[in-house]
């Protein structure tokens, strides 16, 4: 969320080594910045990007330091690097950041359909939870209809950070079915209906 473009000068090649294509967006500023509207839009792409990780099928693999926001300062290619450019300064770390994953990690866990032990046969799977994916304006979407579940809660806002830090069990702010609700622009919601 940092960097656009790879920043190997230390590696000794001209930059010429590590990948020229990072397939990333730095939020409109080139590395550091002190502009408040960048750095919160950089803080809500990272936790955007952890809860796609952590909330997909599959076996999440988080690189190390990407839960504390180490960046390696635009360099994608460290093997050369042994010094601040791939060590991780644990007391520089992102600590929000890093609780904020921890809990996905645990959410995931309670939540057996994000760790399918089987392969997909063609059938549909009643859940009891969703997700809205991050988009660059706000979006407007309904609530599925009661058989899905009649009371939905929002139990993790990327946009809002304090639901992410709630108790994940509370009961307030309950959305009835159908009931419709914006997501912020880029953000990602996830909704639960607890058992009846």
């Amino acid at each position: 969320m940092s960097y656009e473009q790879r920043h190997n000068e230390a590696n000794g090649e001209n930059n010429q080594d590590g990948h020229q294509d990072n397939l990333s967006w730095n939020c409109g500023a080139e590395g550091p910045t002190d502009d408040a509207a960048i750095n919160a839009l950089r803080r809500r792409q990272k936790l955007n990007f952890l809860t796609t990780l952590f909330l997909s099928q599959g076996v999440p693999m988080l690189l190390n330091g990407d839960e504390a926001g180490h960046s390696q300062q635009g360099n994608n290619n460290t093997y050369c690097q042994d010094n601040e450019l791939s060590w991780i300064n644990w007391e520089k770390a992102d600590r929000e950041l890093m609780e904020l994953t921890s809990r996905l990690i645990h959410f995931r866990k309670e939540h057996p359909v994000f760790s399918r032990k089987h392969w997909f046969m063609g059938k549909p799977i009643h859940t009891r939870g969703f997700t809205d994916n991050a988009h660059f304006e706000p979006i407007d979407f309904q609530l599925p209809e009661e058989k899905f579940g009649k009371c939905w809660k929002i139990i993790w806002d990327t946009a809002n950070p304090e639901r992410c830090t709630a108790a994940q069990s509370a009961q307030k702010d309950c959305q009835s079915a159908r009931s419709k609700l914006t997501a912020s622009e880029r953000s990602i919601i996830v909704l639960v209906s607890p058992r009846s």
